[in-house]
């Protein structure tokens, strides 16, 4: 989805980034931007993407550590199911508390945007095609009519 990749690409030039990745629950590669980050350097996970907001309000990032450029994986939740991965690798420079929530605030969006895209899918699935018409004299009727006039 092209709209799900520009926000991938704008992370990674808007945070301190080397790669990101997003990735459905079932493991399907959905957008990428970086050169870092492939199937063999998967990064550990972490809790949730509320730990990388909360890690801006413990000591060791006041002084703007840099993401870990080994990565951190982060479950994407929405309606409190997981819906799929994102895979953060840091470039080096420093990620300041700011940077730390509106990364978090970014992963939720895009959990948000996965589960809509999901949501939207499966509606499509369950929806019946619609019924054949024939048409009498110029005038459309559905089949259902034709059935309830015999």
């Amino acid at each position: 989805d092209s709209g799900l990749q520009q926000l991938v690409d704008a992370a990674r030039g808007a945070f301190p980034l080397a790669a990101i990745l997003v990735r459905d629950a079932g493991g399907r590669l959905l957008a990428r931007a970086g050169s870092a980050g492939d199937d063999a350097s998967a990064p550990a996970p972490a809790e949730s993407p509320a730990a990388l907001a909360a890690t801006a309000e413990r000591w060791d990032w006041r002084e703007g550590a840099p993401l870990p450029a080994t990565g951190v994986r982060l479950p994407l939740v929405a309606a409190a199911r997981q819906v799929g991965w994102v895979d953060l690798w840091g470039d080096g420079r420093p990620a300041g508390n700011d940077a730390r929530r509106a990364l978090a605030a970014l992963v939720g969006a895009v959990s948000m945007v996965i589960d809509a895209r999901g949501r939207a899918a499966m509606t499509a699935a369950r929806t019946p095609p619609a019924s054949a018409s024939w048409s009498v004299g110029g005038v459309r009727r559905a089949s259902s009519d034709h059935e309830r006039d015999r």
